[in-house]
């Protein structure tokens, strides 16, 4: 392998490294902090809001509106579902809350990697090359949607469930 080969491994290698990051971390259960659900879709809102404003790409006609708005749905649909797959419990002796992803959510996970990564190929999107095409942008900026519909509506949907436990 010489570094020429890095641009066609690492939109592979990566995917598969933070799938495996996620697997690592999901097999304890995490303490939650209700005051600090606001963060992770605030970051992913202004972050993915530049990504969509700064990347050149040509002008996009209903068809990509109506891709990006599908995708946008589709992702708050998954974050809603992954939402309510985890566990929540409050400890007993402290009455932290705390929160488990089921089996279920980290196969979600790697299919939705997946797919992903099956889109990109089929849509020829070469993450070394050149601004892309019409369809490749609307596939990147669409991905680019649904994960932050899934961010905002899974931290949306795990408030509402945590409001709902009993104290």
């Amino acid at each position: 392998m010489t570094t020429a080969d890095l641009p066609r491994i690492l939109p592979f290698a990566i995917p598969l490294l933070v799938v495996a990051v996620i697997l690592l971390r999901a097999r304890k259960p995490k303490r939650i902090h209700v005051g600090k659900l606001w963060i992770g879709p605030l970051f992913a809102t202004l972050g993915i809001s530049m990504g969509l404003w700064f990347t050149p790409h040509p002008p996009f006609g209903i068809l990509q509106y109506a891709a990006m708005a599908l995708a946008a749905g589709l992702g708050v649909a998954a974050g809603t579902a992954r939402a309510h797959t985890l566990r929540l419990w409050r400890e007993p002796e402290t009455g932290h809350l705390l929160a488990q992803a089921s089996p279920v959510a980290l196969l979600a996970i790697i299919v939705l990697v997946g797919v992903r990564m099956a889109v990109r190929q089929i849509g020829g999107i070469d993450p070394g090359g050149s601004t892309p095409g019409l369809w490749a942008s609307t596939i990147i900026d669409a991905s680019m949607l649904f994960a932050l519909g899934m961010v905002i509506s899974q931290q949306f949907m795990l408030w509402r469930r945590i409001d709902a436990l009993p104290a």
